[in-house]
């Protein structure tokens, strides 16, 4: 090593070798004893002279190997080291300064990434409070008034460095608190400056405001606190307004202000109520996106303290709307979806005004059609607390607009891609609107505007007449827009959202039909979307999905059930007919056929037992369960296996499953069970498995005994030396299942009860079973 280093320390006396020496010296460092090497060579020395970091030619290739040194394990044992690397930066101060001043780019870069290196690795360079120290923290400064925002961001590790330093070792020292905190501040302005959009003509200052100006803004808020943080900012806003700055001056502060508005706290909101106040001084030019960003994400707190700012926040956000800018009218519509979906129930009370500013604006601007949606969107959210019969008339006026376009869609002769496209868009701003007026209040179970409905299931639904709008259309998108993925996705989304909003029985009485009209129609709606899946059964599976949500929810409406009973026959044809030839290739398909069998097993089991399409989906799942490799699909089917083990509706169906059981499935589920235990099925799904069991226990705990006794002498436990450790950990996972449902007495029943002591005794024969066959093997 000493001689490498020798020779290289001659390399570094020809100019022409000087680079490559250096990036060969930063390899060869990474040895022990390289420092020791180092210091004897004098190449430390020879590489940080004033005359080798000022060379143009060298200065970034002595720089880096420099900042490597810095970064060696032992460079703690070599103070000396660092002191002249420190003093050496300090000589060029002034030189430092002069290029800054120039805007001079690839040298400022160097000696910042050198600086920030002396930060990060020996922190204590900069807080030891010796002139030296302050030297250098105004050094690590000066880079940031250089013109590129690139040079400002690369001192952000090192200032992070040292406020974390700073935080544990010299807390209590008020006179160095206050010493950094304005150095903190200094940076704070720095940044604020770097983000005045006038600055440059390239992206550098737009990248700057996206990227690296959060990740400074973050350490400074660390390091000072929200409050003098948000302090500092209002006063140089306030500043600014008063004394007529450039708007681009305020708008930069608003947009730090809105970088950081995920951090404000309760204890924060005195400022934002002066942030709001000073809003209302700003002068037009000064609106930006980032201002409507900045009241969109403090909508939360205009929930909590609507009066007087909610007013003003909308009057201002009108005047974004109609702005030329058509960013700025996008951000003001975002800012309008967060105030309208935070801030329902103060904004009903002025929503036939917004309503009325939102028509005029939208008639101005009809080419923006974005913000137009946005803002219908928006509406909705105010109309899913207002009465229903004002939400009922509202929605419906709301929503003609898009029926209308759709219709016109749907009706044209020429059915291309392009308007399939242009239907799917429509569909989804149907989409957004529905679900925004069905959302709840927090703490609630349905929407303000529905919940009348609870007590008056009669009661007209104030969706009523956009539903039947809808539904006369849906046949003929099927029929024209069938071969089309995404318009199919997007129309069972819809029909997921109808489900939701027209009849959810975990909300409403379960026999109290809430929406007979709705019910009446389901059965054609669910054809048309089982029809739309067989003709397409290679689509996504969200019409499976819409058939599972329409078992689970409406399964006990007698309308539903002969409908949902002559469905799944011939969706279970289609369904497993692809899953036979693609087993493990079509996991969405298994996971949501069985999602539904399990579903109407459950709700509609008239529908599915006995019934010659239960056979076939039992034997497929008993011989496809050891194929399939996603989790989901294992889940799905041990849950199918499972509805078979719990309580029926009701005691003819109790009956009917019991008999089922002890003829035949409750042995074949106790076989396909085992020999998952002992086969390779996945551990994560080995918890389920124990329920399935558990349940089955419940049920049949004497049964049980005997099934597995059956199955063990029927087909013994057999495992080589890579499986046993795997099996083991299954059983143990197993054991850790009973052990939770039974510990704790006073949360089970006496029927559980009962249940885990007749599951115990041949669980633990399963154990001892796999005991003998290991004495046996041995």
């Amino acid at each position: 090593l000493r001689d490498v280093f020798h020779i290289l320390d001659e390399y570094l006396k020809l100019d022409f070798l000087v680079e490559s020496a250096l990036n060969c010296l930063s390899a060869w460092i990474a040895y022990p004893s390289a420092l020791e090497q180092l210091v004897e060579t004098k190449i430390i020395q020879r590489t940080s002279s004033l005359e080798a970091l000022k060379s143009e030619n060298f200065c970034s290739a002595a720089c880096e190997f420099l900042s490597n040194v810095l970064q060696m394990n032992e460079i703690g044992s070599a103070p000396r080291v660092t002191e002249l690397i420190a003093k050496q930066i300090l000589a060029l101060q002034p030189f430092i300064q002069e290029l800054v001043k120039l805007g001079q780019f690839d040298m400022t870069e160097a000696y910042c990434g050198l600086l920030v290196s002396l930060a990060e690795e020996q922190p204590d360079q900069f807080v030891e409070f010796q002139d030296q120290s302050l030297q250098l923290v105004e050094t690590l400064l000066l880079f940031g008034s250089h013109p590129s925002p690139e040079i400002l961001s690369k001192t952000f590790d090192g200032f992070e460095s040292i406020s974390k330093h700073l935080e544990s070792t010299v807390i209590g020292s008020s006179s160095t608190v206050r010493l950094f905190q304005q150095v903190f501040l200094k940076l704070l302005g720095f940044i604020r400056i770097h983000c005045q959009l006038e600055r440059t003509t390239d992206s550098d200052t737009e990248d700057f405001r996206q990227g690296d100006a959060g990740t400074g803004l973050d350490i400074i808020w660390d390091h000072l606190g929200g409050k003098l943080f948000c302090e500092s900012l209002l006063h140089t806003l306030q500043e600014q307004i008063t004394n007529q700055h450039p708007p681009s001056h305020m708008e930069a502060t608003i947009h730090c202000l809105n970088l950081m508005k995920a951090s404000f706290a309760p204890e924060h909101d005195q400022y934002i109520a002066s942030l709001f106040k000073l809003l209302e001084h700003l002068p037009l030019a000064a609106v930006s996106g980032s201002v409507f960003d900045l009241i969109g994400g403090c909508s939360a707190w205009l929930q909590r303290n609507p009066n007087p700012y909610i007013i003003g926040c909308i009057q201002f956000i009108m005047r974004g709307l109609s702005a030329d800018s058509v960013s700025i009218s996008m951000s003001a519509s975002k800012s309008l979806l967060h105030l309208s979906r935070d801030c329902r129930v103060p904004l009903a009370s002025i929503y036939e005004k917004l309503r009325s500013a939102c028509d005029r604006i939208v008639q101005i601007q009809a080419w923006r059609s974005e913000s137009r949606e946005i803002m219908l969107e928006s509406l909705s959210y105010i109309v899913g607390v207002l009465p229903p019969s004002v939400a009922g008339e509202q929605f419906n006026s709301l929503m003609s607009t898009v029926l209308q376009r759709i219709h016109r869609l749907v009706t044209r002769e020429a059915k291309s891609a392009e308007v399939a496209q242009l239907l799917d868009e429509q569909l989804l701003v149907y989409y957004k609107m529905l679900k925004a007026a069905s959302v709840p209040l927090p703490g609630q179970k349905v929407a303000p505007c529905m919940e009348t409905l609870l007590r008056q299931p009669t009661q007209v639904h104030p969706f009523h007449g956009t539903f039947k709008a809808t539904f006369g259309m849906l046949g003929a998108i099927v029929t024209d827009f069938g071969s089309s993925a995404k318009v199919y996705e997007r129309v069972c989304a819809l029909i997921r959202c109808w489900l939701a909003a027209f009849g959810d029985r975990r909300v409403f009485p379960p026999r109290g039909n809430v929406a007979p009209f709705f019910v009446n129609k389901l059965g054609e709606l669910l054809t048309l979307v089982a029809q739309w899946y067989i003709a397409h059964p290679m689509h996504p599976t969200c019409g499976l999905s819409v058939l599972t949500i329409a078992a689970n929810r409406f399964g006990s409406y007698e309308p539903v059930q002969p409908v949902m009973k002559t469905i799944l026959d011939r969706v279970v044809e289609v369904t497993l007919e692809l899953l036979r030839t693609q087993p493990r290739t079509l996991p969405k398909h298994c996971t949501d056929l069985y999602s539904l069998t399990t579903q109407m097993v459950l709700n509609i089991p008239a529908a599915i037992l006995p019934h010659p399409t239960f056979e076939h989906l039992y034997k497929f799942a008993v011989s496809a369960l050891m194929m399939q490799e996603s989790p989901q699909a294992i889940k799905a089917m041990l849950q199918f296996f499972q509805s078979l083990t719990l309580p029926a509706q009701s005691q003819e169906w109790q009956e009917v499953l019991n008999g089922m059981l002890v003829q035949k499935y409750g042995y074949s589920i106790t076989e396909t069970l085992v020999s998952c235990i002992a086969g390779s099925l996945q551990m994560s799904s080995i918890p389920l498995l124990a329920q399935v069991l558990f349940s089955l226990a419940i049920l049949h705990g004497n049964g049980l005994r005997v099934w597995l006794r059956a199955v063990l002498e029927k087909t013994p436990i057999t495992l080589d030396q890579h499986t046993k450790a795997d099996f083991y950990q299954k059983i143990f996972m197993m054991s850790e299942r009973i052990v939770e449902r039974v510990r704790k007495p006073g949360q089970s029943t006496f029927t559980e009860l009962v249940a885990a002591r007749a599951y115990v005794t041949p669980f633990l024969r399963l154990v001892q079973a796999f005991a003998q066959h290991a004495r046996r093997v041995a």
